[in-house]
């Protein structure tokens, strides 16, 4: 009896400590991003303040119950996020028919944090059906879950979580593929796929990865038949599509519109002088990858390497187990995910390599389970000690990068007490039926200052124009640079000169004599202009 009690109470305690440990990972996470979660913000002006774009999607979806449309402001975007913000929103809001802009800001950074955390989740699960371990499933899950971005993009109103959460779907579906290449499972792939895409235009750079899957599945299954193969491709075409419809339909039926700001967004000039080399040492940079997870790669390519080397007279059954199907998907994903980047982009902004955090994340993780053993001597005693410490370092570099990111949206977020309370200022001080310019749109509440203007000034544009006040930050010319560029490459741009001229015709002669400084509201970092009377 006491034994049959001993089995039974080991057998409950080992079925608990995966829900406790991933129970303490869950609110260990939540602890870390609950400030950002619930910053303070009123309105899309403010949101803009934190981040341009964030401030973009909230008049988006705005406008979407305002104007009942489903088109959204920015073309080149999908809208799977959108629909999945206003949804959650919805939910929230059971006092009004009308949603407040309040509830659309906690809907939406809620369907971000939710995307991620479903992400971790799914990650836990298919490693451990996949290892056969839950504890290695659980450095897993924290090697992906740690990653800078997941922490970011958990709390940001942006479309790149639930594009994240379909690229994870499409990664555990290619692996199950690879193990049993069957219908079912390459249909997953591109439902994956079409997730990601219809919330971020970003993963259609993921669709050469897909089809090389399913070449590779293929050849693995020694499936040949002609007719079975014309159906697949066919059937994963028509997944991929009507799924596209079903999370983005909008944008599927007007796909002129789409593709149009597709190359508009192409199109754009950088004028940053970006090469591969660049591209390269930003990736293993603390900004993306790190360095002690950059030197963990090494040795797992070269592990790789030498596994390819031994089994390369029976790769279709060593591509088939799990191990080496999960590394092998990603190995894909990560090479044809970055070729596209580091030869066509030329602005070093980490998020255009978000697609491939995930994978990334799993190479590192494959590569510390590869490299780890039962230590027998003290050369492997030491062996493991270093990975231990890479692993740490890596965890440690993270997060720590993620919390810097937090900062700075706290330090954006104080700065807007000030603001408020200097447009509160600014009422008393300019009429309201005034010919008032702010050109980004982040400070001026146009429900109030009814000939409100937000065009990008010049010197005559402004000269000739009816503008009687201007309203400006001290750090405007900065402002004007495009993301990812510096200062110095923004002033190759004839457009960034213009607005440069500008700023110093206003700081150094008022435009020409025509305006004069009448209120600088210091904490709030802003500069009121007035013109000046004849």
């Amino acid at each position: 009896m006491y034994k049959i009690i001993n089995l039974i109470s080991q057998n409950k305690t080992y079925k608990i400590w995966p829900f406790l440990c991933v129970s303490a990972f869950l609110g260990a996470f939540y602890y870390f991003t609950a400030p950002m979660l619930w910053l303070d913000i009123k309105n899309a002006r403010e949101a803009s303040l934190i981040w341009l774009d964030e401030g973009l999607h909230l008049r988006s979806i705005e406008r979407m119950q305002s104007q009942r449309t489903w088109e959204l402001l920015h073309p080149a975007y999908t809208a799977f996020y959108t629909h999945l913000s206003y949804v959650i929103s919805w939910l929230f809001n059971s006092s009004t028919e009308t949603i407040p802009t309040s509830t659309f800001i906690s809907g939406s950074r809620w369907a971000s944090y939710l995307c991620v955390q479903s992400l971790i989740l799914i990650v836990f699960w298919r490693l451990s059906k996949l290892l056969r371990s839950w504890k290695w499933a659980f450095l897993g899950m924290c090697f992906v879950g740690m990653q800078r971005g997941s922490f970011f993009y958990s709390i940001t109103m942006h479309p790149e979580a639930p594009m994240l959460l379909g690229i994870v779907v499409a990664i555990f579906a290619a692996t199950e593929y690879l193990r049993h290449p069957r219908f079912f499972k390459v249909s997953l792939i591109f439902l994956g796929l079409a997730l990601a895409i219809s919330s971020k235009i970003q993963a259609l750079l993921l669709l050469p990865w897909a089809g090389t899957i399913g070449l590779l599945g293929l050849w693995i299954g020694q499936i040949r038949d002609i007719r079975t193969i014309f159906l697949w491709i066919s059937g994963s075409f028509m997944t991929l599509i009507g799924s596209l419809f079903l999370f983005t339909p909008y944008q599927i039926f007007n796909w002129q519109r789409l593709w149009q700001g597709i190359q508009s967004e192409r199109l754009v000039q950088t004028y940053a002088e970006v090469n591969l080399i660049d591209w390269f040492e930003y990736t293993v940079s603390n900004e993306l990858v790190g360095y002690a997870y950059s030197v963990l790669l090494l040795f797992t390519l070269i592990c790789f390497i030498k596994k390819f080397y031994l089994n390369r007279k029976n790769l279709r059954e060593w591509l088939g187990k799990p191990v080496p199907a999960l590394f092998v998907s990603n190995l894909i994903l990560v090479v044809l995910g970055l070729g596209y980047v580091y030869l066509a982009v030329e602005v070093l902004i980490a998020r255009y390599l978000i697609h491939v955090a995930p994978a990334i994340m799993f190479l590192t993780f494959i590569g510390v389970y590869w490299l780890s053993f039962t230590p027998k001597n003290k050369l492997q005693f030491a062996w493991l000690a270093f990975l231990v410490v890479l692993v740490v370092a890596g965890l440690q570099q993270q997060t720590k990068h993620a919390s810097f990111d937090f900062r700075v949206r706290k330090q954006n977020a104080e700065r807007l007490v000030h603001i408020r309370q200097a447009i509160i200022e600014l009422k008393s001080i300019v009429p309201r039926e005034s010919y008032i310019l702010d050109p980004l749109r982040q400070y001026i509440d146009s429900q109030w200052f009814v000939n409100a203007n937000h065009w990008f000034p010049t010197t005559q544009m402004v000269i000739n124009s009816k503008i009687e006040y201007l309203l400006l930050n001290e750090g405007y010319p900065a402002s004007m640079k495009r993301e990812g560029i510096s200062l110095k490459d923004s002033e190759k741009s004839e457009e960034y000169q213009e607005k440069i001229n500008f700023w110093k015709a206003l700081t150094q002669n008022g435009l020409e004599g025509q305006f004069q400084v009448i209120r600088e509201f210091k904490d709030a970092r802003l500069i009121l202009y007035r013109r000046v009377s004849d």
